[in-house]
């Protein structure tokens, strides 16, 4: 009798298949950080049998995962020396629009091509804000274009983002190929050109002109309300998590005016004690404040109005945008959380230029790109790390001397040219540039270590061990089976469906995960039709970098997308076409330099 029963290859599959529909809809819903879903889909594929310890914790030990790592430690320390001091002020000398874009594009072309673009355009938001409001021009038609260019420079070079790097490694860890440092300039180069020009044509005119920043319009004053603690009041001597508002309403005070105006406690503690005359500031909903009325020992001051006092300081105030790396996406906190963990008070927050009120518990659910108008208090600047949130403000610089910045730039020019000579390999030559930089003083090891971003390097690290696991269980075969019926034996139809695929998925998801799901199927795709597997490996780094149309493909739209106050309907007007040429001028330039 023949067994009709399944297969344990087709069990596999199956498990695999599940496990990976999964990772997808928790990815496209972005309630969990990415690097969490896909440190959970290796896990189950592990314990499904998928695959081996070693082969789930290749990913961790891999080369390009590395060398991501270190790339992050040498833009810290070349931006701790100022070394990018020069571009900023020759990029700032432009006197109108498509001046600065072309000035802006150009610079920022060429450093996220050897710098971490994600780390590029954090620097240059707050400059690039500056400049605007200098002259009268609306950030919003310089920040999206600031994005786009990163994007761009990334596809230069194999270091100019970390999907290059991720691509290169599961590349070398699956077939022992490896790619230099300047394999995809050849194609990157006129695509970067291409797309400045796109920019500069379609910016002005594609772009919302007077986007405006609702944090500085009225609607904040019915999310503020003043409360004075009067003489003779049963709340002198109390602490503030004491009184009604916090245990009743959930309200508490961003700010205290003590002895008559003279003393301001900004972000006060659960712990201070209240005094007599002490006016507070509450922050909250508009419905929640009118109840501050039925506190006992509290008298409103309706007619006092809170004057925003921006700055850098204690008790200033500042705009603050939430990063794809901030471990707030996705939480739900109130103002006592907030102060604990960042001395700082929430006074509003917004997205998509539109004030977000908090939920009847006066909490607000975060998400990536969210701004935050906030209170700083003594140790905000300290503790909000460069992953946490972009500051739309300048931070202080650090003064250093001309030497030392000298040393900055020539120790990252040296790496470049042992890259892409191939005299070290990327992985040495950015170690190398990193050991120099530490014991040369530029940089002390605590803050090399903070300046990775954890969640870039784990995702690359899981997505390894992901891929690995889709090869195991043959769904790459089993897709390339689908194309071939549907395209027969064409290269170039199978290079298209590629590049759309890992496209597609890419402007739904993070970049780093459709490499994941698309780069085995493109390999098995590629020894089938019996090809070179090189213009499949250039188009899928290309495709999965060239998101521009939504804001939740690549990690450098979402840093500008709240701070530009932009919509989903800003990104696709100008990044659908950015899509489409790119697209077009991929789809011809890879079979040119890299033959089937």
């Amino acid at each position: 009798m023949t067994s009709h029963l399944p297969t344990t290859a087709t069990f596999s599959a199956l498990y695999c298949m599940v496990i990976l529909v999964l990772m997808v809809i928790a990815l496209l819903r972005g309630k969990r950080p990415t690097e969490h879903i896909l440190l959970l889909a290796l896990g189950l594929l592990t314990l499904g049998g998928l695959l081996s310890p070693t082969e789930a914790l290749k990913g961790f030990a891999n080369e390009g995962m590395a060398s991501v790592a270190l790339l992050f430690i040498v833009s810290e320390g070349l931006t701790r020396q100022g070394g990018l001091r020069w571009f900023v002020q020759w990029m700032l000398r432009a006197r109108y629009l498509r001046g600065q874009l072309l000035r802006m594009s150009s610079v920022i072309v060429a450093l996220s091509s050897i710098l971490n673009n994600t780390a590029v355009v954090a620097m240059f938001i707050p400059e690039i804000k500056q400049w605007a409001e200098e002259h009268k021009i609306s950030p919003s038609l310089l920040l999206i274009p600031l994005s786009y260019a990163a994007i761009l420079g990334g596809t230069c070079t194999l270091i100019g983002t970390s999907t290059n790097l991720l691509v290169a490694g599961m590349v070398k860890e699956q077939l022992g190929l490896e790619l230099s440092m300047l394999t995809l300039s050849g194609v990157g180069i006129p695509v970067a050109l291409a797309g400045i020009m796109l920019m500069i044509t379609t910016a002005p005119w594609l772009l919302p002109k007077s986007r405006k920043n609702k944090h500085k319009s009225n609607n904040i004053e019915n999310l503020l309300l003043a409360a004075r603690v009067p003489e003779h009041s049963i709340l002198i001597g109390r602490r503030l998590d004491e009184i009604s508002a916090q245990s009743i309403l959930g309200l508490f005070p961003v700010e205290i005016t003590r002895h008559h105006n003279s003393l301001l406690i900004p972000a006060p503690s659960r712990d201070t004690r209240l005094m007599a005359n002490d006016l507070l500031i509450f922050a909250g909903r508009a419905r929640a404040l009118v109840e501050l009325c039925n506190i006992e020992g509290l008298e409103l001051e309706p007619q006092h109005k809170f004057k925003r006092r921006d700055g850098l300081l204690p008790g200033q105030t500042i705009e603050v945008v939430l990063t794809p790396s901030s471990p707030l996406i996705g939480q739900e906190i109130g103002n006592g959380r907030f102060r604990k963990h960042y001395d700082a008070a929430v006074l509003a927050i917004s997205r998509e230029g539109q004030l977000v009120e908090p939920d009847h518990r006066q909490r607000w659910t975060l998400s990536v790109g969210d701004k935050l108008l906030i209170e700083m208090g003594e140790e905000f600047l300290e503790r909000a790390g460069a992953r946490d949130f972009i500051l739309l403000q300048q931070r202080p610089r650090e003064e250093t001397s001309f030497l030392r910045r000298m040393c900055a730039m020539g120790l990252v020019v040296m790496m470049v040219i042992l890259g892409a000579t191939g005299a070290l390999s990327i992985f040495k030559a950015a170690l190398l540039t990193v050991v120099i930089m530490v014991f040369g003083g530029m940089l002390n090891v605590k803050d090399a270590l903070k300046s990775v971003d954890t969640q870039v390097v784990l995702t690359i690290a899981a997505a390894i061990g992901v891929g690995q696991a889709v090869e195991n269980a043959g769904l790459a075969r089993m897709m390339t089976s689908g194309v071939l019926m549907l395209g027969g034996d064409s290269p170039m139809l199978a290079l298209v469906m590629v590049y759309l695929t890992a496209s597609l998925l890419t402007q739904l998801m993070t970049n780093n995960a459709a490499v994941v799901l698309v780069l085995p199927f493109a390999l098995t795709l590629a020894n089938t039709l019996d090809v070179s597997v090189m213009p499949f490996i250039i188009t899928i780094m290309f495709a999965a970098s060239a998101s521009f149309a939504t804001p939740f493909g690549y990690q450098t739209n979402l840093m500008v997308y709240g701070a530009g106050n932009y919509t989903m309907s800003d990104f696709l007007r100008i990044g659908l076409p950015m899509n489409i040429l790119c697209a077009i001028l991929v789809l011809i330039l890879v079979p040119l330099f890299f033959p089937f």
